[in-house]
């Protein structure tokens, strides 16, 4: 059963090293190919968590939390880029306006409008 264990959390490392790698290069698709695999390793340890040692449990959480850091870095880079190609686009179609000082507004957020009867 350790051995067991033991081979688990050294493939999810490994699982988690290229996934590391992925995000960095920007492979998303790779990233998304080692979700299953990474998820089926994961239940399998948590059943046996027991077993695992804590440094090794050190280990996977530390590269886990580095690898969410990353994964929240990436969405936050593609909703910037969302934004930006939305900008490019209004102004394309002329659907840009400015306040007196020459800023963009902020859009109002649909809970922040009243509703009136």
């Amino acid at each position: 059963m350790d051995n067991l264990i033991n081979d688990n959390a050294a493939e999810i490392e490994d699982l988690l090293d290229a996934e590391r790698d992925a995000l960095l290069e920007g492979d998303f698709d790779a990233v998304r190919d080692l979700k299953d695999r990474k998820e089926e390793l994961l239940a399998s340890l948590l059943e046996h968590r027991a077993g695992l040692s804590p440094e090794s449990y050190a280990q996977l959480s530390e590269k886990a939390a580095r690898n969410q850091s990353l994964l929240a870095g990436a969405a936050r880079g593609i909703a910037a880029v969302r934004q930006r190609l939305q900008e490019i686009r209004d102004a394309r179609t002329g659907n840009v306006s400015y306040d007196a000082e020459g800023r963009r507004p902020t859009p109002l957020r649909a809970s922040s409008l009243e509703k009136r009867a």
